[in-house]
């Protein structure tokens, strides 16, 4: 049985239901409450002991749950898939010389970290805008488009905690800059650059969730 299948399990016998999950199924629990947050980041780091690593702190299992408004079981298992796809594209070692930049995006770059903001939030440019789209898909495989895509986000997380190393705990969050000069809609006029397109949106989404603070488009023509 999986270790979603053993939670489904347990709710169902009142013996082994925790507080939190009885309070849950009546919709009793409220997550602004610091006592309850505590309370239901101890199941939540209980649930994912096997796989948890000493850096994995609070802030870090709140991000989940957050995600998955506070249900443990679907947060388990959104952070179980991340988990086995960090693996997969080798996340962990990817800011490492483990993992070399493909070469269309050493000739032509389309994003730029721009460090920390006055908020220590980490500030990422990107150049839609003079981005040749299908050039890029044409280039690389999807799976090598999401281990670039994970690179700078790895980066700017590297950043971010580097930051918390020296102030200590704060809102760890990125924010995105999408410069629109000389953009064409054209460019998009393309089926597998679509598809490219929302399957990276995707993984960002599915393995890098309550980490965007805000994205700002500039210089665009509308």
């Amino acid at each position: 049985m999986t270790a979603i299948a053993r939670r489904w399990s347990d709710i169902g016998s009142l013996n082994s239901c925790s507080y939190i999950e009885l309070n849950m199924a009546h919709k009793k629990v409220d997550y602004n409450n610091e006592e309850n947050r505590k309370m239901i980041l101890k199941e939540f780091r209980k649930v994912l002991k096997d796989i948890l690593q000493p850096h994995h702190d609070d802030e870090f299992l709140l991000r989940w749950l957050k995600a998955r408004d506070f249900d443990i079981i679907k947060s388990e298992k959104m952070i179980r898939e991340s988990f086995k796809f960090r693996k997969k594209i080798g996340a962990d070692a990817i800011l490492t010389d483990a993992y070399e930049l493909p070469e269309v995006f050493r000739k032509y770059p389309v994003t730029f970290s721009l460090g920390l903001d006055s908020e220590n939030s980490a500030v990422r440019l990107f150049l839609p805008g003079i981005c040749d789209y299908k050039g890029y898909v044409s280039s690389l495989k999807m799976m090598d488009l999401m281990k670039l895509l994970v690179y700078f986000l790895e980066y700017d997380l590297q950043l971010l905690n580097q930051r918390k190393e020296k102030i200590g705990n704060f809102d760890q969050k990125t924010t995105f800059i999408l410069d629109f000069t000389e953009f064409e809609l054209k460019k998009f006029y393309d089926k597998s650059v679509i598809n490219a397109g929302i399957q990276l949106i995707t993984m960002y989404q599915d393995n890098y969730p309550e980490t965007l603070k805000a994205a700002y488009l500039v210089n665009g023509k509308w």
